[in-house]
């Protein structure tokens, strides 16, 4: 990437930005009997279209796509048979990943978009998607900012230790030394 393209990633995602991922046909359902016979002669569209955004993923969204990690079955294996097995495990992960990170509100996300997914985008499409909406989760920043609260917690642990021990043996000095100088006044 050029220094061009970051600075135009960098205001788009500070402005939340939505990206146009893709539009789909998506069927047309009608109620009445003469709607549906107008669409089966085709008076009217048996499709309609609906565009697809990506957007930056709320912090709900997020909990529920590292919980759609989760479920990706791995392993370290060149086996042919068991790479398609994997692949084949992973992929309604994958679809239902992108479904939740389009979708970024709260409840499942809707079948259309799913099928949508599923039958009108290729594997490229979906290999980039998961990508995009894996870098869109700044998981570096997030383990970051989680270590340095950690280190931050020990810290305030360790300081709020010292001072309790040393409060402590102050008391206790103080305890001892007040009945030996009660008693060596009298």
């Amino acid at each position: 990437m050029n220094k061009e393209n970051i600075k135009k990633e960098l205001v788009a995602s500070l402005a939340d930005h939505k990206e146009l991922v893709k539009v789909v046909k998506v069927p047309q359902h009608y109620n009445a009997w003469f709607t549906r016979f107008l669409a089966s002669i085709r008076v009217l569209p048996r499709f309609k279209s609906k565009k697809i955004y990506l957007t930056d993923p709320k912090p709900a969204t997020i909990v529920r796509l590292l919980g759609e990690l989760i479920d990706l079955k791995i392993s370290k294996t060149m086996n042919d048979l068991e790479v398609y097995e994997m692949i084949r495990i992973n992929i309604p992960v994958f679809i239902n990943f992108l479904a939740i990170a389009f979708y970024n509100k709260k409840g499942t996300p809707p079948a259309w978009l799913i099928d949508g997914i599923s039958y009108q985008f290729d594997k490229s499409e979906i290999q980039h998607y998961t990508l995009e909406v894996y870098r869109r989760l700044d998981l570096q920043t997030f383990f970051g900012i989680t270590g340095s609260m950690v280190n931050l917690n020990q810290m305030v642990g360790s300081i709020l230790e010292g001072e309790a021990l040393s409060t402590s043996s102050e008391t206790a000095v103080s305890t001892m030394d007040g009945p030996k100088s009660m008693s060596s006044g009298k």
